[in-house]
């Protein structure tokens, strides 16, 4: 019999995978300057055409940081987005699956005091629980660049103001999202707030898919003719997706 996994497993494993990783804190002393965040509220709001959107509510387990993540692209990448086309659903409008809503207040908002300690979004945990998940993990990817998006688009409004710009100090945020065996892996990179048109400099996404950290959870072994195919409990342990997991949490402290 296969394992489930529900909503005890999934949650169990990521604690311990976190806990793993900060037991590194000892040589890797710059971890102590984090902290995990449960149950934060996100609001970002911005404007793209003659449309406005809004990212807002909980989104999983926070990983913050007294320091911002170092930045993955230079400047010289930054600026050769300016000349990349951005793909289109013309005549298919990109907003067709979106939920409208009526808005009274055009919020902007981490989640946190301005004077927290810890206001820069290092790294978005998320889970997808259960045999029957809710998001395919195609969706789940679209929800992680949505949040970590989110969060970077927050904490520039709160930086330099709403006033769309290129940003000096582009700003990064990762996320990594799990069902307790694959894993999903992405690396955002805010680099402009002018998110009006299709021009100029762009943001930058990095996107890691549906990595596997074993092959089987067994209750039971998957016996055949008297030999065991799969011993029961974890098997087949893929420890290149870990390596991406701790490669991750220590971006920054290393």
């Amino acid at each position: 019999m296969t394992l489930r996994l529900g909503t005890c497993v999934c949650p169990s494993l990521l604690n311990r995978l976190l806990h793993l990783c900060g037991s590194l804190q000892v040589t890797h002393p710059e971890l102590a300057k984090r902290i995990l965040a449960e149950k934060y509220s996100l609001a970002a709001t911005w404007r793209r055409g003659e449309d406005m959107f809004q990212v807002r509510g909980q989104n999983g387990l926070l990983l913050n940081s007294m320091t911002p993540l170092p930045v993955v692209a230079g400047q010289e990448q930054i600026q050769s987005t300016a000349d990349q086309a951005l793909e289109t659903f013309y005549p298919i409008a990109p907003t067709i699956d979106l939920q409208n809503t009526h808005v009274y207040q055009e919020k902007s908002d981490t989640g946190f005091r301005e004077d927290y300690p810890y206001p820069h979004a290092h790294t978005l945990f998320l889970m997808e629980m259960g045999n029957t998940p809710k998001l395919l993990p195609e969706q789940l990817r679209a929800k992680m660049v949505m949040f970590t998006f989110g969060n970077a688009l927050a904490r520039a409004q709160a930086l330099y103001g709403k006033e769309p710009r290129v940003l000096e100090k582009p700003i990064v945020v990762q996320s990594v999202a799990t069902n307790g065996r694959l894993f999903q892996f992405v690396v955002f990179q805010l680099n402009t707030t002018d998110l009006q048109s299709d021009s100029g400099v762009k943001n930058l996404v990095w996107v890691d898919e549906d990595q596997p950290l074993y092959e089987f959870a067994k209750v039971k072994p998957l016996i055949k003719k008297k030999v065991v195919q799969v011993p029961a409990g974890l098997s087949g342990y893929q420890p290149e997706t870990f390596k991406k997991f701790l490669a991750l949490y220590l971006h920054g402290a290393a």
